[in-house]
């Protein structure tokens, strides 16, 4: 089941940078499987997840049999907007939250204000709050 505001990849992508980042300090690379099994899920949708960090640069990797996937120390501070901008989610936010296809400021649905106001003040967060802080909130969610 998909949450209202992200879907699972958006989910998993942030879980991915968040499993690198609480391991920062082990200083090894991570294998695509280590990964998956540790966020309960498929190694090829995984790797998917993994091929869009890489190539959008939020993510590192390294060849070879002791090779595999790291986050830089430097995109610690990156924000969670900054890990999630090249999905396309913004655009899903901007869509109405009841479907309404004529949704707007002159015709609303019911909920179009609160989406609104919602809508901005998640965008704020995703903007400001970086990996570092993220990782830091994890406690035993992300082993």
């Amino acid at each position: 089941m998909e949450t209202l505001l992200f879907d699972r990849y958006i989910i998993l992508l942030l879980k991915a940078v968040l499993f690198l980042a609480k391991h920062k300090n082990e200083q090894k690379y991570f294998k695509v499987k280590e990964i998956a099994d540790s966020l309960g899920v498929s190694k090829s949708y995984m790797a998917r997840i993994i091929q869009s960090l890489v190539h959008n640069k939020i993510l590192e990797s390294s060849t070879g049999p002791t090779g595999g996937f790291y986050l830089p120390t430097e995109n610690l501070k990156l924000t969670l907007h900054d890990v999630i901008k090249h999905t396309g989610y913004e655009e899903d936010l901007q869509k109405c939250v009841m479907e309404w296809p004529d949704c707007n400021e002159e015709v609303p649905c019911p909920l179009h204000q609160t989406w609104k106001k919602f809508r901005e003040s998640l965008l704020k967060d995703l903007k400001n709050y970086t990996i570092e802080e993220a990782c830091d909130q994890l406690y035993d969610r992300i082993v």
